[in-house]
């Protein structure tokens, strides 16, 4: 009765193993899979035209710029948007002194967000433009978007990896890391926060 007991027990671990194992190993087999990876947009400064006293500033976080519209002035000279974009930092206040240069507002062209994610140099190879990608942003629930691989990095990125095992000289390798551009459809822009954390999956 006790060997009955302890096959049952055996058979149903291995059923376990088999169910959890199979699309992990599938996984590895027909994507490659990173979470280092973030969400991105084109960004543009607006910045102070000439130096003087900020008369009017009329934007704020959040607020969407048309190309032409005006932000502001310096002086009563206008200050214009030459994008269309969304207000995504300003730390300046009307009255404020000012000098030419000097950034005013970040903006970003939040219709043309990706995912930037850094695919590891043993992996890139099969990493091609064109190849779909399963895409999770941290801050938008467990919902899976469509992706597509739109450009490969030429350089490598800054990230690096220490293998502690090693006690010798050569104890630190570095595994350099390539950028991949991934475009992303049916992205709720109203809900998007630029930086977050997202995970993907590469079509090999």
């Amino acid at each position: 009765m006790k060997q009955w007991f302890i096959s049952i027990v055996m058979i149903m671990a291995l059923l376990a193993i088999a169910a959890f194992g199979y699309p992990y190993i599938t996984d590895q087999q027909a994507y490659i899979s990173t979470d280092n990876a973030s969400l991105q947009a084109d960004m543009y400064s607006l910045s102070a035209t000439q130096s003087g006293v900020l008369t009017d500033w009329k934007i704020k976080e959040g607020d969407l710029i048309k190309v032409g519209g005006i932000v502001g002035k310096i002086t009563n000279s206008s200050l214009t948007s030459e994008v269309d974009a969304t207000v995504v930092k300003t730390s300046v206040y009307a009255k404020q002194n000012v000098l030419q240069g000097q950034t005013l507002a970040q903006m970003a062209d939040l219709n043309k967000t990706y995912v930037l994610a850094y695919i590891d140099e043993d992996q890139i190879r099969n990493v091609k433009t064109g190849k779909k990608v399963k895409v999770n942003i941290e801050s938008l629930s467990d919902e899976s978007y469509e992706g597509t691989v739109k450009e490969i990095g030429l350089g490598t990125g800054n990230s690096f990896q220490t293998n502690p095992s090693l006690t010798n000289n050569n104890a630190e390798k570095e595994i350099q890391r390539i950028p991949v551009k991934i475009t992303v459809s049916d992205l709720p822009i109203n809900r998007l926060t630029l930086g977050v954390h997202a995970e993907v999956k590469i079509e090999k």
